[in-house]
């Protein structure tokens, strides 16, 4: 039979569905960027690689917040303020080793950590230790006063007017939507959110001269929160793990899903989902929410409403687990170690580390039928290598399945092209043997610390007698 050429469906999304037999289509450390102009295709690019900004003791970063020009940083058990240098002050210990949760009213830096919550005002960092405050597992700002969360419990209690260092007894409240525990406070558009495990409801700040000056809203939530970092603000709005693990993303009063099945099935098979920290970044017109779990992070872009993967080398997820936008920067925290990076679109690898780019295709096949892989060929830019050093002879590789990606042969290389060569097709040529009706699958993959952009994918196939 005479081969045809055919367009690949290479890997628009992470999208790997409960049966390989379905999908195996996936993006790992790449991402879909949409053009404006009907009828040109759509392009992958390659995620942004990391490059230090800093190093605040060994680690591992358990949260960062700016404040007073400065960034802090919880790092092991120790804060530390930095400045746009990058240059590192131990400021005092703040015990504790699960990520801490910080916000401000302007004069004092609140950091709740394990067990205790400590205040920084730029110049000491002390303990509350106000016979009022109660043991918090979450704090967040709403006007005038600084919200906290009790730990195993239903309440939540407030500091007094512009004050973090002082407490009343009477400054107290019970979430009254459902009878479980407040998992984590935030606030969002001038609401402060009491997250429970099963539900969520919405206070604002009234003002009151006497007990607590926030009163419940009309905003009532039948979906709770899974673990008390799975939340953040994104796009003006919330996006959070629901205790049904699944994503949603709050649309004016609305909890819309953002996770189709195929995203909600990942998160379900990490063994402890409730350990998983969201936290979101902007680049170039790109906003990210990231989902960290230690085995897998998702990321969900609220420019295509995509979701892709991220996996720093020799790990089963991404390195980092905070961020925050400092001295004109996107800064984010390693999880490992005491380093703090900074996002860079212009940077191909973490630091010294490989940040290895794949795209996986949807399954292959005419109609059903068996067939003959004769040759594929990848429109991808080219002349992208270095002066020198690696990726001075950047490379690309394609490896087949024949099983909906179960399993893959070696990998083929194909240069990408020296600098300036920009001529260069990227082809392999077969024939590569037989493929089954429903199991062929395409992986493409770089390594070198070279912009990788994909357009399209095609393939010379020819049908098999069946």
């Amino acid at each position: 039979m005479v081969a045809r050429r055919v367009e690949i469906p290479v890997g628009r999304r992470t999208a790997t569905a409960k049966s390989p037999f379905v999908s195996s289509q996936d993006l790992v450390n790449c991402f879909l960027e949409r053009d404006p102009e009907p009828g040109i295709p759509d392009s992958i690019y390659g995620g942004p690689g990391l490059t230090q900004f800093g190093s605040a003791g060994s680690g591992p970063i358990r949260g960062m917040h700016m404040f007073g020009g400065a960034l802090c940083v919880v790092s092991g058990e120790t804060l530390y303020t930095m400045t746009s240098d990058g240059v590192p002050t131990s400021r005092g210990t703040i015990s504790g080793s699960d990520p801490t949760v910080i916000d401000d009213n302007g004069i004092h830096t609140a950091i709740v950590s394990d067990n205790k919550t400590y205040l920084w005002n730029n110049s000491s960092l002390e303990q509350i230790t106000d016979e009022d405050f109660r043991v918090a597992s979450s704090v967040a700002f709403l006007r005038q006063v600084l919200i906290f969360s009790a730990r195993n419990s239903g309440v939540f209690f407030t500091s007094e007017l512009a004050d973090a260092v002082n407490y009343d007894g009477l400054d107290v409240a019970t979430a009254e939507t459902k009878p479980d525990k407040i998992v984590r406070i935030t606030v969002n558009n001038d609401e402060a959110f009491m997250f429970g495990e099963l539900g969520a409801e919405g206070w604002y700040f009234s003002g009151a001269a006497t007990g607590i000056p926030l009163s419940p809203t009309q905003t009532s939530l039948e979906y709770g929160l899974i673990g008390r970092d799975a939340i953040c603000s994104i796009d003006n709005s919330l996006a959070w793990i629901d205790h049904e693990q699944t994503v949603r993303m709050l649309r004016g009063n609305s909890p819309v899903v953002i996770s189709d099945p195929s995203i909600a099935s990942i998160i379900q098979s990490w063994p402890e989902p409730e350990v998983t920290r969201a936290f979101s970044f902007s680049i170039r017109g790109h906003e990210w929410m990231a989902l960290r779990n230690p085995k897998g992070c998702l990321l969900w872009d609220a420019t295509t409403g995509l979701w892709h993967r991220r996996q720093s080398h020799g790990l089963d997820t991404w390195r980092v687990g905070c961020s925050v936008r400092a001295f004109g920067k996107v800064l984010v925290g390693d999880a490992i170690n005491g380093t703090i990076w900074q996002v860079d679109p212009d940077a191909h690898a973490e630091g010294s580390e490989p940040l290895v780019r794949e795209l996986v295709s949807h399954t292959l096949g005419p109609s059903g039928q068996p067939f003959t892989l004769e040759r594929l060929e990848v429109e991808v830019e080219t002349g992208v290598g270095l002066a020198s050093g690696q990726g001075s002879d950047p490379q690309i590789w394609a490896q087949f399945s024949r099983d909906g990606g179960r399993t893959y042969g070696t990998r083929m290389l194909r240069s990408l092209g020296a600098s300036g060569n920009r001529n260069l097709r990227v082809v392999w040529n077969g024939p590569f043997g037989d493929f089954p009706p429903h199991g062929g699958v395409i992986k493409l993959g770089v390594s070198d610390p070279v912009r990788l952009v994909v357009t399209k994918a095609h393939a010379e196939i020819t049908a098999n007698a069946t």
